[in-house]
């Protein structure tokens, strides 16, 4: 599966334009679940949890409930990305997680070994790249 910068950039954007809580006080982490139509990709769910494990939790749990196909979905979140957050999206076949936050090296080294793409300080027009590059592509690339 690949995806554009356009994609992770308008995916982490968009958690922050869901909730005025988290734009108030910076205290609760969203995730957002979106996957792949035609037209691009489209929000399946976002939630919102003092707890990142907590909201990836409601997001993986949500898809499972509603059938959907992991293997071309991404995630996005306003949290750090720690090693069983990169665990639990491996082990969920979500190719691509993204964050507003930092990355711990345990989450880059499961992911390097897993295929998991790892987009961390997503912020503006600017993101760092960890694993799996590859799977990121500009617009025109995209096939």
């Amino acid at each position: 599966m690949t995806i554009t910068v356009e994609d992770i950039l308008s995916g982490v954007k968009s958690l922050i334009d869901h909730s005025e809580l988290h734009q108030i006080t910076g205290g609760v982490h969203l995730v957002g679940l979106f996957d792949r139509y035609e037209q691009g990709y489209v929000t399946v769910l976002i939630a919102e949890d003092v707890g990142r494990h907590n909201a990836l939790d409601k997001v993986i749990g949500y898809g499972l409930t509603k059938g959907i196909e992991f293997q071309k979905t991404f995630v996005a979140s306003t949290g750090r990305i720690s090693s069983e957050m990169a665990l639990k999206c491996a082990a969920a076949n979500i190719p691509v997680i993204a964050s507003r936050g930092a990355t711990t090296s345990l989450a880059i080294e499961l992911a390097e070994k897993t295929g998991l793409c790892i987009i961390g300080f997503v912020r503006g027009d600017k993101m760092n790249v960890y694993t799996n590059a590859e799977r990121i592509v500009t617009k025109k690339e995209e096939g």
